[in-house]
């Protein structure tokens, strides 16, 4: 077992936690180097029960650390039964069975979300990981949850200035921007540490293109069962070193670089310190030593040299948080809390996975039912009635209750006319969910349907919904974006 120290302890610790409910919820990084996962605790309740507002995640306390397992591949396919096996196995060590786990998240990242089964692998382990397990991948995601498990979140309240962090992983790089407790952008990067990986006798056994293309830069032809040098693979990390240099704006981009670069890449400021993390950290501040079979080891040193070489905008932080980062993040950062106005008795019942969103553009003060049902008709046009949906409408411009009870009345009659055989969610970001669904079910709506409040969600969003939290009136959710694009 590897038992969490005082910095996975997140949350406000001022506050009595006596009377907060009690969530298991644990983080899965199935990622091009290495699969872990993280267990932690989460206190939801509100700051002052007696003042109304939405329950939040008072506090966060991580349980167990999971080894580090190198990320099983058959040829090219990530091998699931193995990742299941090491899933269940790690969590009886740690005390748990699968089942006894409330929420969570599971992310393929980087090369590893590109595999043939990726999005299969992780619908497996997420069926088979409890109640409250979900999927998701996508770069932004991955670097905001980076962000919040390295604790460089935390870190810049209050900072002097802005944070980068250098998130580097087995297949992509993700450089995160933070203000003050906020991320202002990130962007990825085709490179990492796996993108050429060899067997105990340095012996090629995997490459990914974008590694053969950054070798092809350096002079060197990269296939499989070729034996490189150790000039060989100097030259190759050091071709990777320059390109992080460039994707940190310390130096312009080249063509290479702009190949490489897989997302929208908005400018840094002036100055910033800078943290790494992702697996490449473990070596960079020397917390681990050993060989990986791979470049990880090669590329922190040349990383370190061109930043040596070259960083001139501020300060290169030291940082504990590394290969943890991710899977921290996505255990303790992915869970969000409805609103404690939830509907619940509209024939719709949680646990609800993999639900996507559709948004409902609503003008609040046109709420008739020519509007309404053309909203909704448009929000729909793309998915089939027999599948589940969520729609989503936003909140009214005028807080109160009279345009809720308004939508409700015209709201009845739309979605008995669509038949929606799968039943639908409807979401609202102010906490109406109660006084609609009330409406609703007294005009006997034929349509199963859940109704959350105090959401924010857009298209192409997804929603896992868990099961009523015991004694509670909230529900836990999980919001994933960029699934599998």
């Amino acid at each position: 077992m590897h038992p969490a120290g005082a910095e996975g302890e997140h949350g406000h610790s001022h506050v009595d936690l006596g009377t907060a409910a009690r969530l298991r919820s644990i983080g899965i990084d199935v990622g091009s180097a290495t699969t872990q996962f993280a267990l932690s605790e989460l206190y939801v309740g509100k700051h002052d029960p007696f003042l109304v507002g939405k329950p939040q995640v008072l506090h966060r306390h991580l349980l167990y650390e999971s080894p580090i397992l190198l990320t099983p591949f058959v040829g090219r396919t990530i091998d699931a039964t193995a990742i299941e096996r090491f899933l269940e196995q790690e969590c009886r060590r740690a005390g748990f069975e699968l089942g006894e786990i409330d929420t969570g998240a599971l992310i393929c990242t980087g090369e590893a979300a590109r595999k043939d089964n990726a999005k299969a692998i992780s619908q497996q382990l997420a069926a088979a990981g409890g109640k409250f397990v979900c999927a998701t991948a996508g770069h932004f995601l991955e670097a905001v949850l980076g962000a919040h498990g390295s604790g460089a979140v935390d870190l810049s309240r209050g900072y002097d200035g802005f944070l980068v962090t250098l998130d580097v992983g087995g297949g992509t790089a993700k450089r995160t921007l933070i203000q003050d407790g906020h991320i202002v952008h990130a962007a990825a990067l085709n490179v990492g540490a796996r993108l050429i990986a060899f067997d105990g006798n340095g012996r090629v056994t995997r490459v990914e293109e974008a590694g053969r293309e950054i070798a092809r830069a350096a002079g060197i032809d990269v296939e499989l069962g070729l034996a490189l040098s150790e000039e060989q693979v100097a030259r190759i990390v050091e071709r990777m070193a320059r390109s992080l240099a460039q994707f940190l704006e310390l130096e312009p981009a080249d063509d290479l670089t702009e190949r490489l670069i897989l997302t929208e890449v908005p400018a840094l400021p002036r100055r910033f310190d800078l943290i790494v993390a992702g697996g490449l950290a473990e070596y960079f501040y020397g917390r681990e030593q050993r060989p990986m079979g791979d470049l990880g080891q090669a590329l922190s040193s040349a990383l370190e040299r061109e930043l040596g070489r070259c960083y001139d905008r501020g300060r290169v932080l030291t940082f504990t948080r590394g290969i943890r980062s991710t899977v921290i993040g996505a255990g303790q950062f992915a869970v969000q809390v409805s609103g404690d106005t939830v509907f619940l008795e509209g024939r719709l019942h949680p646990p609800l996975r993999n639900v996507p969103v559709r948004a409902v553009q609503l003008d609040w003060s046109q709420l008739n039912k020519d509007h309404v049902a053309a909203a909704v008709d448009l929000a729909l046009a793309d998915r089939p009635p027999e599948e589940l949906t969520a729609l989503s409408f936003g909140q009214p411009h005028v807080h109160g209750y009279g345009s809720a009870r308004k939508l409700a009345s015209t709201l009845g009659s739309v979605l008995a006319r669509l038949q929606l055989a799968a039943g639908v969610i409807l979401v609202f970001e102010h906490n109406v969910a109660r006084t609609i669904g009330e409406a609703l079910a007294h005009d006997g709506a034929p349509t199963p349907f859940l109704c959350v409040d105090e959401l924010d969600v857009n298209d192409l969003d997804y929603l896992d919904v868990g099961e009523p939290v015991p004694g509670e009136a909230y529900l836990p959710v999980i919001v994933k974006t960029l699934v599998f694009s």
